[in-house]
């Protein structure tokens, strides 16, 4: 008995460690860049972090959708360059202002988000080789219609980017908004109750009268909606519409969403704090290694070792859970 006392407050221990540990991440990344460089805290630097990387914390937001229902989207940085690819050119031979062209791109992404989601969920295949398959067609396409060239966004389009209210910009405030809104949703409407239940016990879910195939392919059409936001955020950002726009995207956002607390497992984890969190941490550690000087190369091993280490803690969090349960 005392045997079985003393497995079971480890047990508590380690997972109680694991669910703060996100926090204490965080702090230590904070002391740390705050000591290596004075630059780090300053009003300039942590505006141009927020608003440089405010695109990741947008399509980590997408790609946690599908994982909390227990699926993937390894397409979704491909969905974001070529969804902003044809909304940069209807805005620039049509006219149709920034609103015009936010439409046509989230509509891309919507269209985009369908078809994953009618190969992964109504013909039951595998979601890694689906969107793997859908990232590198996507690209080719866009590659093809801008023969590789840049699109420059029109000036309307670059200024609603730095317009500020408060001295905040207002891009930040709507990715604060989209942010706020997901987490709502997720938290207290039945279709977020949906989405738990369908990535905890699909079998479960389905018993209680939950159409799990609708909420599956809901969100990721909604993941879809997500990504090609994130790709107009970075394309007005930077003022043109560059072929490296989305690379490498899907695994940022896996990385920012699974060091956030949103299992691999499917149907656990929050919006806010967690994934907003793991952007802070992802988004500080590619900051202090561009103001300490070292090399940009650094930084996808940096997110590789990032994602190593949070499925090894989900993995663990979700053994000890398991125990803890029974």
């Amino acid at each position: 008995m005392r045997e079985n006392n003393k497995t079971g407050f480890r047990r508590k221990t380690v997972l109680w460690f694991l669910n703060y540990a996100l926090y204490i991440v965080l702090a230590l990344i904070i002391v740390v860049s705050a000591c290596a460089s004075p630059n780090f805290f300053t009003v300039r630097n942590m505006y141009s972090m927020l608003l440089n990387n405010g695109q990741y914390l947008i399509i980590a937001c997408g790609i946690s959708l599908v994982l909390l229902t227990g699926l993937t989207d390894l397409s979704v940085g491909s969905i974001a360059y070529l969804s902003m690819v044809l909304s940069g050119i209807v805005m620039r031979d049509m006219r149709i202002g920034t609103a015009g062209g936010m439409a046509v791109c989230v509509l891309t992404g919507a269209l985009i988000g369908a078809v994953n989601g009618f190969f992964m969920v109504k013909m039951k295949l595998s979601p890694l080789l689906v969107t793997l398959g859908m990232q590198l067609v996507l690209r080719g396409i866009a590659m093809i219609i801008t023969k590789s060239m840049y699109i420059y966004m029109p000036d309307n389009v670059y200024a609603f980017m730095t317009k500020t209210a408060g001295g905040f910009p207002v891009v930040l405030i709507m990715v604060i908004f989209l942010v706020v809104v997901l987490h709502f949703v997720l938290s207290v409407t039945g279709f977020g109750k949906n989405v738990y239940a369908v990535g905890c016990n699909d079998k479960a879910a389905r018993a209680l009268g939950i159409n799990a195939d609708a909420t599956r392919f809901a969100c990721v059409i909604l993941c879809g909606i997500f990504a090609s936001l994130s790709g107009f955020y970075c394309a007005a950002n930077l003022g043109t519409i560059q072929q490296t726009i989305g690379m490498s995207w899907e695994f940022d956002a896996i990385a920012i969403s699974v060091l956030g607390g949103i299992s691999l497992f499917g149907g656990y984890g929050k919006i806010f704090p967690g994934v907003c969190i793991g952007f802070l941490i992802i988004s500080i550690i590619e900051n202090i290694l561009g103001l300490v000087g070292v090399s940009t190369y650094l930084i996808p091993i940096v997110n590789g070792i990032v994602i190593f280490a949070s499925m090894f803690m989900d993995s663990l969090k979700y053994r000890y859970s398991s125990h803890t349960a029974r």
